[in-house]
């Protein structure tokens, strides 16, 4: 049952404890800017003394000062989850996390995305990091670390060894930083989630991860989205694609995929047995690549879901994948597809019959197989 805390000073912040969809409980304090207070500070403190099954703490678009996160150190000794969104941590409240990362045996996902921190800051926390016996995910998105902060984490991962998660979009790593990590993992480092969406990243850092793809079997999730790939470093990706024995999930959404690329990828996914997701949103794709991603399905693709959404596909490009989804039936849970520039209450609604019983796609652009 869900248990809630609120401070009766405005009702726009709140100390809140909750299960998760991992089955812990949170303390979250969210605002709109406003300082989170030394009265704050005690209300944390206060539920984590007294609740023992708290293990997870958010704090999002609330100002912490340094002495306020050094309050709250003896709690990092205890929970596994830290979120800082929006907080605007500085080197200072680094310093303090850093010491608490390296005291804490149980801290496991830190979240300090959407902060203003630079490449010695990630410094500090990637130090942090590699001397901590139990962080696995790290969370850095949308702070400007660029090239030098993907140094510091790449010597962080060659002392770990291995990462579980590790979260760099909109980091401005640019071609540099993408290549220098690409590096790291074929020298023997392995992270399973890695997100690099929104970094400036062309075809050769496609080239890269097309190599880790062929050569490493540790990589589960790869988020290449809003780049500047083109069908020439799609084919890239496609070729490692083929070969690779663990990627679950790709994403290369709003890029520059095309038809070109789509039926690289096609191919790719008649030999590939792993991969579950496939998000090809806004990349001008239309009837020969939807087509040949259409008879992917049908060769037995592992797939089980595929974004479409924003592309140029036609009437033909849908029905070609209404046959292949009424020929693979219950292995394919959604598909996701939307017409060019089309508004939702334009989009004809397509529909087939098979033997599964399964199929239509809605004007909504969504497609549910029964599972």
């Amino acid at each position: 049952m869900r248990q809630e805390h609120r401070c009766d000073r405005t009702a726009a912040r709140s100390v809140r404890q909750e299960p998760s969809r991992e089955s812990r409980e949170e303390v979250s304090l969210e605002g709109h800017g406003e300082r989170f207070t030394g009265a704050d500070a005690a209300r944390v403190r206060s539920i984590l003394a007294r609740d023992a099954d708290v293990c997870s703490l958010r704090i999002e678009r609330l100002h912490v000062e340094p002495e306020q996160l050094a309050s709250l150190s003896s709690a990092l000794s205890r929970i596994t989850h830290l979120s800082l969104i929006h907080t605007g941590l500085h080197s200072e409240h680094i310093i303090e996390l850093g010491t608490g990362i390296c005291q804490s045996a149980t801290l496991v996902d830190i979240d300090v995305s959407c902060n203003e921190l630079r490449d010695s800051d990630a410094d500090v926390l990637f130090r942090a990091v590699a001397r901590s016996s139990s962080v696995t995910r790290v969370r850095l998105g949308s702070n400007p670390i660029g090239c030098a902060g993907v140094e510091h984490l790449v010597r962080c991962l060659r002392q770990r060894g291995r990462l579980e998660g590790v979260d760099l979009r909109s980091c401005e790593l640019a071609q540099n930083g993408a290549l220098e990590l690409a590096e790291a993992l074929l020298d023997g480092c392995s992270v399973e989630r890695l997100e690099l969406s929104d970094n400036r990243i062309d075809d050769d850092g496609a080239l890269g991860f097309g190599r880790v793809l062929a050569l490493q079997n540790d990589l589960r999730t790869l988020g290449l989205a809003m780049n500047s790939i083109s069908s020439a470093g799609c084919a890239a990706l496609a070729r490692g694609l083929a070969q690779n024995g663990s990627l679950e999930d790709l994403d290369l959404s709003d890029n520059h995929v095309c038809d070109r690329g789509a039926r690289k990828l096609a191919r790719a996914l008649e030999k590939n047995k792993t991969l579950r997701v496939l998000s090809l949103d806004d990349n001008t794709v239309s009837y020969s690549g939807s087509c040949a991603l259409a008879r992917a399905l049908r060769s037995g693709s592992a797939l089980e879901r595929l974004s479409l959404s924003g592309n140029a596909l036609d009437d033909k490009g849908m029905i070609a994948f209404g046959r292949a989804l009424a020929y693979v039936g219950e292995t394919m849970r959604l598909l996701k597809s939307q017409y060019w520039n089309m508004p939702p209450c334009q989009k004809p609604i397509v529909s087939w019959s098979a033997a599964h019983d399964a199929t239509r796609i809605w004007a909504s652009g969504e497609l549910h197989c029964r599972e």
